[in-house]
């Protein structure tokens, strides 16, 4: 049961986002997602019980130990929650404290929260500022105890360089060894969300004796790779973690079943609370963890209700905070794909479909030229619109520029059994991925397949091509990238780490690239396969079975070789035989692909029973 109070914060929040709407601002392009009322309230209760049974303060949040922070208040649904469920408990905390950059809703929460707080004695301060410029919020500083909490801003908008945040997010950055993340591309650390957890990470652990982080945010961070940096230092900083994966993400596959966002946003959302208790903690922190799905109002109600939570062990090399199927134990000895080809690429992304691609060479050439000439035609649009980081005019001269040097439209693998063709000329095409490209021409063929899958559908994420492929061929979700691994890399040379394929082909003479690719793909290819590495295959790319001897691996290259024929030419679909590929089903499906497909089936499965492959495991917990 929610208060007036809480309620009257929500009718602000709402006047506030038709107010960024009419300024042109746009709530969501702003970040800001405001937070109704029984979410905010599950929050702060599982805040107040935490420093009631963690810390022993009778008094929760009005207890005099305490400093109450909200670095993005908004108009104040969470202290208006705070007050609700402990502003008549005839005691008040050290300080009550609202941040935010937007004037006129600090000027809305003053007016909602000025009289509750002054008859409930809680002294509240609400300041027009940037919580990220403050190393450590001034108004916290004689409090034993820290509590941060609320709903960080959720854009994805960078900070300027040297913002006073980059230093602390450099924990954000290394992985549980103490190693700096590989990865070329980790701008998703610079998020606001992940912004406000390492800030607020930095106000609890200074704090004289602990404190309570909890937030409401983007769910990313549960599983991304380049999240792994953030999960081992919640878990170096804190006690324990408790996260309730809300999910309701617009960008995951789904097997079925309904799985609303509780905020109507698009990413999934997570509930995270994390405490610290100086002197209490002997090792890493541990891990709590529950999942809630269906509709908004069962999500809502199971919140109110407060969801069991489970120990968790991070799962897979990145240490995913997720529950996944059981996988064999045999699984993790198998040798990552990557490993073996270390050349690989996302696929093309032109994010302008509709104009650069056309599954007719000679109409996509004529818009190019349409375009490069000046015309605006309804159906140049997307090319004639200008964006934050696209000119119309620059990409017209660059088009203009390539077609007078005899620039054609090139093969496309748009999805399964569906080839076009596109342009891949910048910034007209987002990425064409030139040294992909240039690597295809070099290569008979790629093997397809993907990093990780976020989504609960089945995984099918393995095919083959012959030409350069979208990034959406095995999903169109953004959380499942294509990833292309052909035969030779840009410089022709061979795609093929010869240390490790002497290794892994260990029984079978002379290593090869094109073998080893048309084995790999017969293998990802098999349901055998798949049901012993279970979960696994959703969180890395795919790990490979060394073959045991010659013959065995004989009979697999020349099922995958058979796999990459029916890709390249799939001929007629007939009969009643369905094929998943990726998040798309062929169906009726071409009969070439239905009869490679038992081919793959038949020999992988004699090579697993060849092999000496344990038995299933528990799943991770």
């Amino acid at each position: 049961m929610v208060s007036r109070l809480e309620r009257d914060a929500e009718r602000a929040g709402y006047a506030r986002e038709v107010a960024l709407d009419a300024q042109g601002a746009g709530r969501l392009r702003s970040g800001v997602v405001h937070t109704p009322p029984p979410l905010a309230r599950a929050l702060v209760r599982a805040v107040d019980e935490t420093l009631i049974e963690v810390f022993g303060l009778r008094l929760g949040l009005a207890a005099p130990e305490v400093a109450l922070l909200d670095p993005a208040v908004g108009t104040g649904a969470f202290l208006a929650a705070a007050l609700s469920e402990a502003g008549s408990r005839r005691s008040a905390p050290r300080a009550c404290v609202g941040l935010d950059t937007d004037a006129s809703a600090v000027a809305s929460a003053r007016e909602l929260l000025a009289s509750p707080a002054s008859e409930a004695g809680w002294p509240l301060t609400l300041e027009v500022a940037d919580s990220l410029e403050q190393p450590v919020a001034p108004w916290l500083a004689e409090a034993p105890i820290r509590v941060v909490l609320g709903n960080p801003p959720w854009s994805v908008k960078r900070r300027p360089e040297a913002h006073a945040s980059d230093a602390l997010l450099e924990d954000f950055r290394r992985d549980a060894d103490g190693e700096r993340l590989a990865e070329r591309r980790i701008g998703v650390l610079t998020d606001a969300y992940v912004r406000f957890f390492r800030w607020g990470a930095e106000v609890v652990r200074t704090a004289p004796v602990g404190g309570v982080l909890a937030f409401f945010t983007n769910a990313s961070f549960l599983d991304g790779p380049v999240h792994r940096g953030m999960r081992a230092a919640l878990l170096r900083f804190f006690d324990r973690v408790d996260v309730v994966d809300l999910g309701g993400s617009a960008l995951l596959s789904r097997a079925g079943g309904r799985d609303e966002n509780v905020f109507g946003v698009r990413p999934a959302v997570a509930m995270t609370l994390a405490h610290l208790r100086h002197g209490g903690q002997l090792a890493l922190g541990r891990l709590r963890y529950a999942r809630l799905e269906g509709s908004r109002e069962q999500k809502l109600v199971d919140l109110a209700q407060r969801p069991a939570l489970s120990w968790l062990t991070p799962a897979g090399p990145h240490g995913a905070w997720r529950r996944v199927a059981r996988s064999d134990a045999s699984y993790a000895s198998f040798t990552a794909l990557d490993t073996l080809c270390p050349f690989h690429r996302e696929g093309v992304q032109t994010n302008r479909d509709a104009v650069m691609v056309d599954s007719d060479a000679g109409a996509l050439h004529e818009r190019m030229r349409a375009f490069a000439d000046g015309q605006s035609r309804d159906d140049l649009a997307p090319l004639l619109r200008a964006r934050a980081h696209y000119d119309p005019e620059l990409a017209r001269a660059k088009v203009r520029g390539a077609l007078e040097a005899g620039a054609r439209p090139e093969p496309l693998a748009y999805r399964p059994c569906d080839t076009r063709w596109f342009f891949p000329i910048t910034p007209a095409c987002h990425r064409p991925r030139p040294d992909l490209l240039e690597a295809m021409k070099r290569s008979r063929f790629a093997l397809l397949t993907v990093r990780k899958d976020r989504g609960d559908a089945p995984w099918a994420h393995v095919a083959a091509s012959s030409v350069v492929a979208d990034s959406s061929y095995l999903s169109s979700r953004s959380s499942c990238r294509t990833r292309v691994f052909p035969v030779a890399d840009a410089q022709g040379r061979a795609n093929l780490d010869l240390a490790a394929a002497a290794t892994f082909l260990a029984d079978v003479a002379g290593p090869e690239v094109e073998s080893l690719l048309a084995y790999a793909l017969a293998v990802l290819s098999a349901p055998a396969y798949r049901a012993l590495a279970g979960g696994q295959l959703a969180m890395e790319f795919p790990r490979i079975p060394s073959p045991p001897d010659e013959a065995h691996y004989r009979a697999v290259v020349a099922a995958g070789r058979a796999l990459v024929e029916a890709f390249a030419d799939p001929g007629e679909a007939l009969g009643e035989d369905a094929i998943e590929v990726g998040h798309c089903v062929l169906s009726p499906a071409p009969l070439a692909l239905v009869r490679a497909y038992a081919l793959a089936q038949g020999a992988v499965s004699r090579l697993l029973e060849a092999m000496p492959i344990l038995e299933p495991v528990p799943a991770l917990e």
